[in-house]
């Protein structure tokens, strides 16, 4: 059986000092990778919705509406790798984890994917 260490794609953001202190501390506070791949869809979601108010509104509150979805689309990413890290190095898999580690990513593409389809037609560009 080979080490799910060694067969992960390699990520340089997963080996940075920071990524496994927040991993390590997820996993002291029994953190579920479950949950954080759930968490990854709310952050898509705020993404789409600010996504679609870009189309709505204009001046700084576009500016602040496009900061707001790179910020719910990096969490988004965040949690990916998160749940990650706490399933593989943190030992907290579960017989449901291949499930949440697809199905809410799907979710959270379409989501944002949306929301930038209805920010478009509002644009002046």
């Amino acid at each position: 059986m080979t080490d799910p260490k060694l067969s992960r794609r390699p990520l340089t953001s997963r080996s940075t000092r920071w990524a496994g202190a927040i991993a390590t501390w997820l996993v002291q506070k029994r953190v579920q990778p479950n949950h954080i791949s759930v968490l990854s869809v709310v952050f898509a979601s705020l993404a789409g919705v600010a996504l679609i108010g870009v189309g709505t509104c204009g001046g700084a509150w576009r500016a602040v509406l496009f900061l707001v979805a790179a910020a719910g689309i990096q969490l988004r990413l965040a949690c990916k790798m998160f749940d990650g890290m706490v399933a593989v190095e943190g030992g907290c898999k579960t017989k449901s984890g291949e499930i949440y580690n697809e199905l809410p990513d799907r979710f959270a593409d379409v989501l944002i994917i949306a929301g930038a389809g209805y920010s478009l037609p509002a644009s002046p560009w």
